[in-house]
């Protein structure tokens, strides 16, 4: 995961951070300086042992305080990308043993939270399926991304109650999942030119019944499943579709 060579996670999109011609092309392609930092941290949990797991998570820590302290100034996609940056951490979190290393669960889940609240109040200036508009690529890379991070955390959340953690109730998080919209199918996110997505995009919008845009709620409703409201997006599931697919049928 974010190692060179290695594809990214499927809630990273390999065009974030990318500035492309209007044919498509790839001008230039350098990570947003969170994801960058993360990266660099993940080369070195490659090699991890004994002698440099303090390190790690000290490095880790370092991160965390730099997002506490900057997050509200940044832009729209450093945002997202430092709330990527921290849905990996998390996950390292999760399978780390050694608790002198990880001594700051709460403030890193504290600044998940907040980075979470206020990347989902820009979410909002980019559109969806459903409101009769295509937007540019890029800005619906920004705002699947964000939506893929948030459904992961709020999954992870799910089953390993992250949240409890922090000394008061910020927000419903079992709610919040059941409302937010279903990540996009395959061939939207795997679309390589904005030429190429905007033909799928436009064809998928055509797909949605009566401008009906599929959330993680209708998942659990099984009279919505068997009516096969959700045939199209099953039919086109990618490997995050699969995740949210599997956690849906653990939690229905």
């Amino acid at each position: 995961m974010m190692l060179p060579g290695d594809s990214p996670p499927p809630f990273i999109h390999p065009q974030l951070g990318t500035e492309t011609a209007r044919d498509g092309r790839t001008i230039y392609q350098s990570l947003p300086r969170p994801l960058a930092s993360c990266a660099a941290i993940m080369q070195m949990c490659s090699v991890k042992n004994e002698g440099n797991v303090l390190f790690i998570w000290r490095a880790i820590r370092m991160e965390q305080e730099r997002f506490s302290l900057e997050y509200i100034d940044y832009d729209d996609v450093d945002l997202v990308a430092a709330l990527q940056a921290i849905s990996i951490y998390i996950l390292l979190r999760l399978s780390e043993t050694n608790e002198e290393a990880t001594n700051f669960d709460v403030p890193l889940t504290h600044t998940m939270l907040n980075v979470a609240l206020l990347a989902d109040q820009r979410i909002f200036r980019y559109g969806t399926l459903s409101d009769g508009r295509i937007p540019p690529w890029k800005d619906w890379i920004l705002a699947e991304s964000l939506r893929r991070s948030i459904i992961l955390l709020f999954l992870v959340n799910l089953f390993f109650d992250i949240l409890s953690s922090l000394p008061y109730d910020d927000c419903d998080a079992g709610s919040w999942l059941l409302d937010m919209a279903l990540p996009s199918v395959r061939n939207l996110w795997k679309a390589s030119s904005s030429v190429e997505w905007e033909r799928k995009y436009i064809a998928r919008s055509n797909d949605l019944s009566a401008g009906k845009e599929l959330k993680y709620c209708d998942l659990l409703n099984s009279r919505a499943r068997a009516g096969g409201a959700l045939d199209s997006w099953l039919s086109q599931l990618d490997d995050f579709g699969t995740l949210v697919m599997a956690a849906a049928s653990l939690t229905d």
